[in-house]
């Protein structure tokens, strides 16, 4: 497929861009819990979204059906609720294919034996996401430890350090 950009209206995009938050990895429950549907959709300022392909990518999963999505269908789902993609440079999609391989935040499964096309569907790893809040969990927990301990002086080598 040969594609043709209107170059005035891609300048006028790139110029006006905002660079996405990068977030390698978040938690897929709360992104976009209480986001009007009109900031994704944006019609008259087709400004880059300032989310990260991560953050685009979880939503789209979250709005699927079973959670799951091809490829192609990530692509629909993004081009359906951002308008900047409709008119960017396509090669947006290869972020977004980076973002889905290299992010342990998804994982690829098969399609059900009998679906038709080629691929896999992509789906958010909640083994992943859980293993990272208990990580943080725990390393908050530490740290709170570590805190109390010095604020009272105390080393590892002082018997009431394993008291508290």
């Amino acid at each position: 497929m040969h594609y043709r950009r209107n170059t005035q209206i891609h300048n006028d995009f790139y110029n006006k861009s905002v660079r996405p938050i990068s977030d390698p990895c978040i938690d897929p429950r709360m992104f976009y819990k209480n986001m009007p549907i009109n900031t994704m959709k944006n019609k008259e300022n087709h400004a880059k979204p300032a989310f990260s392909y991560a953050q685009i990518i979880t939503r789209a999963l979250n709005g699927s059906q079973d959670g799951k999505l091809t490829l192609g269908e990530i692509y629909k789902w993004i081009e359906d609720n951002f308008e900047y993609y409709k008119y960017a440079n396509p090669v947006w999609k290869n972020s977004i294919r980076h973002n889905l391989s290299l992010s342990k935040c998804f994982k690829k499964v098969a399609r059900e034996p009998g679906t038709r096309g080629k691929g896999g569907k992509w789906m958010i790893d909640e083994e992943f996401i859980a293993q990272e809040e208990n990580r943080k969990k725990r390393k908050t927990f530490e740290e709170e430890n570590l805190m109390n301990h010095h604020s009272y002086g105390l080393n590892s080598e002082d018997p009431r350090y394993y008291q508290m």
